[in-house]
Parts: C-alpha cells; structure tokens; sequence
C-alpha cells in the first residue's frame, strides 16, 4: 500500500483538527454520562432517601402518654412512620 502526501493548507487543517477534537469531545461526553452520570444520580437519589428517612425517624412519638387511646394512637403513628422510614430508604 503506497501512502501518498497531500497539500493541506493551514485553514483546513485548523478546521480539520478542530473537527476531530470536537467529535472526540462528544464522544468523551457519552461515555462519561452512560458511566458516572448513572453512578452519581444513584448516589445522590440515596442520600436524598436516607435524609428523608432521618426527617420522618425525628418526627416519631417519643413522648409518655397517660391514656391508654393516647398510647394506642401513638403506636400505630409510630409504626406507619417506621415503614415509611424503611420505604423512604428502599428497604421494602
């Protein structure tokens, strides 16, 4: 196979390169967002999950109640804001 040379003036090879350069950029830019983009969204869907879970765990009942209806509704509360804690985290 026999290589042959061509004149390339200076404009065309700057639009040449810069073409190539803009391509690879895109390229890169693809790569990274099937990659890391994906592993960062679930990182950051996480810790907004775990915060939820903290805001909701704060809010339980923790108070004495004197009254048996008064325990009663503060245990059924606490119980619905621990499964929405787990299901905040992804755990059910």
């Amino acid at each position: 196979m026999e290589m042959k040379s061509t004149h390339m003036t200076d404009e065309y090879a700057a639009r040449y390169f810069h073409k190539m350069g803009w391509m690879w950029a895109r390229l890169e830019a693809m790569q990274y967002d099937k990659t890391w983009g994906v592993l960062t969204a679930k990182l950051n869907e996480k810790e907004l999950r775990q915060n939820i879970a903290q805001e909701i765990e704060s809010r339980i009942c923790k108070e004495e109640h004197t009254s048996e209806s008064d325990k009663n509704d503060c245990w059924w509360l606490e119980n619905g804001m621990k499964k929405a804690a787990q299901i905040a985290r992804g755990n059910e």
